[in-house]
Order: C-alpha cells, then sequence, then structure tokens
C-alpha cells in the first residue's frame, strides 16, 4: 500500500497576484527615473513608466511595495495637451 502524501503546512501559500486594475486614475506629478506619480481616490500610490501629469488613465499594476504599486498605463481617458502643459517656455524647445 503506498503511502499517502501529507501536504506541508505552506502547501497553497504562494504568492498571491498583486496585478490590480485601478481605472481613471489622475497622474498628478513626476518623480525620479522618467517616472510619473498618480493616486487614487482611495490614496494608493503609483509609480508609472509613462504619463504626463494632468492624465487620466487606466492602470494595470505589476509590483506591490509595502507603500505603492508600480504599473502601466493600460488606456488613457483624457490626455494632457503638451503645450498647456509648458506654457511659458519658448516654443522653439516643444519641437
Amino acid at each position: 500500500m503506498p503511502k499517502q502524501f501529507i501536504k506541508p503546512y505552506f502547501y497553497g501559500m504562494g504568492r498571491r497576484s498583486k496585478n490590480e486594475l485601478f481605472e481613471g486614475v489622475k497622474v498628478v506629478d513626476t518623480a525620479s527615473k522618467g517616472k510619473t506619480v498618480a493616486k487614487t481616490d482611495e490614496g494608493a500610490i503609483i509609480f508609472l513608466t509613462s504619463g504626463v501629469p494632468g492624465d487620466v488613465v487606466d492602470i494595470a499594476t505589476y509590483k506591490k511595495r509595502k507603500g505603492f504599486y508600480e504599473g502601466n498605463i493600460v488606456k488613457f481617458h483624457k490626455q494632457t495637451d503638451l503645450v498647456e502643459l509648458f506654457h511659458g517656455f519658448p516654443s522653439k524647445h516643444l519641437a
């Protein structure tokens, strides 16, 4: 008679997926290394690899840290006009 397999106590306790979808989030600021910062209505902070402050986007996260998420933009609801963003700078820098 074969021995019965006994599951260890940690069986099935693998890492949970941190992939979440946030909808209608506003990009609020820029960060270091070319990233931007978005903040949800609930107060969650998400670092993005693209986007411009003022954009309203849907975000898919791929990593969760203690105080923030990291994610990518999935869909733009409203894009900020770059001319409006850089108002006051000489126009030769926008070309």
